[in-house]
């Protein structure tokens, strides 16, 4: 589940659920999902979700606060 499956297992879930008489459960879902990957060959391609958006958002906020902390010290009077 940590390999970025996750996302796939929901998205499979909800679509199936979507179709007229059927349905199916996470675990149903989750074999299938891993069945679809291991047949197509592409088990390597599906990586783990990447930490970025926490480096960037860090990065925005420390700009906000340079910026603040520019224009209150350089006011002109």
């Amino acid at each position: 589940m940590n390999t970025g499956k996750l996302p796939a297992i929901k998205y499979y879930l909800t679509e199936i659920n979507k179709l007229p008489g059927h349905s199916i459960g996470p675990t149903e879902a989750q074999s299938t999902v891993e069945a679809l990957i291991a047949a197509r060959g592409v088990k390597r391609a599906v990586k783990k979700p990447g930490k970025n958006g926490g480096v960037i958002m860090l990065i925005i906020l420390v700009l906000i606060i340079a910026c603040i902390v520019y224009f209150f010290t350089h006011r002109h009077r």
